[in-house]
């Protein structure tokens, strides 16, 4: 059964959005939503996510490790990445662009626990102004034994914000 553990407004207009104290010591695993965070940019571009310490800081140690598989519906073919060894988690922009996009759901597996590595699997639609969008699904692991409380998301490119947004973070029982 999922808890609700807190809800976090992301704000509007600004180029990196955290969200803190939405992981806790009482659950090993964790589900979290971010719906309605826009932004004008062109799909298909990486923006750098950041897990935060427990003293609200951005993790950008070189210890992450992704994997990404995009299925694109537009014209360009899918793809599969891998990155290794990254100061951050590549993450394909949450733009959302409603009803046509719900956003980015994720499972997060023990970030408060010291003495294991912090996972990550997410899923999300991504679509741009023009109709053009990705379904991207992907997997994360922090190769370091930090305790995580939170996540940062910020915009790819100089001069562009991020508008609105919610994060709700939920623990499994």
């Amino acid at each position: 059964m999922l808890k609700f553990i807190k809800e976090v407004d992301l704000g509007s207009g600004v180029r990196k959005a955290s969200a803190t104290d939405i992981f806790t010591s009482d659950y090993d695993n964790f589900f979290v939503t971010v719906t309605d965070l826009t932004s004008p940019y062109s799909i298909g571009n990486y923006s750098p996510a950041y897990f935060i310490d427990t003293s609200d800081t951005d993790i950008t140690t070189a210890n992450y490790f992704t994997s990404t598989f995009d299925r694109l519906t537009y014209t360009t073919p899918s793809a599969e990445n891998v990155y290794s060894n990254q100061t951050k988690i590549q993450l394909a922009f949450v733009a959302d662009a409603n009803p046509e996009s719900p956003g980015l759901q994720f499972w997060v597996f023990n970030p408060m626990n010291s003495s294991s590595y912090t996972m990550m699997t997410y899923k999300q639609n991504v679509s741009n102004t023009v109709g053009q969008g990705t379904y991207q699904q992907s997997a994360t692991v922090l190769k370091e034994t930090t305790q995580v409380a939170g996540i940062s998301f910020e915009h790819n490119f100089s001069g562009q914000v991020l508008d609105g947004g919610t994060l709700r973070s939920y623990g499994l029982e």
